[in-house]
């Protein structure tokens, strides 16, 4: 590979971290010459909401591209790099389960571009806030997008594969996990007329304290204390909602093992 700087951008995938990517890239002033999507329709208004040019077949994707960034789901990712033709720029996935190595025997140049956020359509993030994960199979592309991922944000860093997995577990947990007992918050909520809103302190104050003081001297509640009235009460309140319960009760098991409270306290 020849090139020394990325400018022309084609991105494939039409969703949400497909649509962050494209107003950061275009207001970092590079140009995304192409979308690629399958679906026409779908396809059509995403390129005309951010007035791009598209295609829906990967046989029609623009070959002169600097670099083609694929946005689509981890499932996706083989099948897309699969049916690609043969593309003289520098070829990357966002995702952050996926081995760098799934592009070998395919392409000579090719990276992993992974920023690390949830995405939600029409919701702000300021990509400069948002940690970005570079890999590559050579010197010449790392420093390729490296320079990309500086234009974009101030938090870069190069992981390999094996940590990045890692990372994307913690993710799943810190993010994905999180957000469901959100949700059954806000269910448990519903009986009692209370907002969900009445939380948002509670939960900005036990994020602020594990981040202050670490995950561990944060961890507070009836679990962490031996306070097994209190569970029981809880599990009483629980009864006719037994998925609750179960994951009330694997919870609670990890905080009590975790900090070794004795189950005869």
């Amino acid at each position: 590979m020849n090139k020394t700087i990325i400018r022309r951008i084609v991105i494939v995938g039409t969703g949400r971290l497909a649509g962050h990517l494209i107003v950061s890239l275009k207001k970092a002033g590079f140009t995304i010459v192409q979308v690629v999507g399958r679906n026409h329709e779908k396809t059509q208004s995403f390129a005309e909401k951010y007035e791009i040019d598209f295609v829906t077949s990967l046989d029609l994707i623009e070959r002169k591209a600097d670099l083609y960034m694929l946005a689509v789901s981890d499932d996706a990712v083989v099948e897309v790099i699969e049916k690609l033709p043969e593309l003289n720029g520098v070829c990357v996935h966002s995702s952050g389960s996926i081995n760098l190595h799934v592009f070998e025997n395919k392409f000579t140049s090719f990276g992993v571009f992974y920023p690390l956020q949830t995405f939600t359509e029409d919701r702000f993030i300021d990509f400069r806030k948002i940690p970005i994960l570079i890999e590559a199979n050579q010197p010449s592309v790392q420093k390729l997008l490296n320079s990309l991922a500086v234009s974009l944000s101030d938090m870069v860093y190069n992981v390999n594969s094996s940590d990045r997995r890692q990372l994307h577990l913690a993710a799943v947990f810190v993010s994905n996990f999180v957000n469901v007992l959100f949700s059954i918050g806000n269910d448990l909520l519903e009986t009692t007329k209370l907002p969900f809103e009445i939380l948002r302190p509670l939960i900005l104050e036990t994020v602020n304290k594990a981040f202050e003081s670490g995950p561990e001297k944060a961890q507070t509640g009836p679990a962490r204390r031996g306070d097994y009235k209190t569970m029981q009460m809880h599990l009483g309140l629980l009864e006719n909602r037994p998925e609750f319960a179960n994951i009330y009760t694997l919870l609670s098991n990890s905080i009590i093992m975790k900090f070794n409270q004795p189950k005869d306290e």
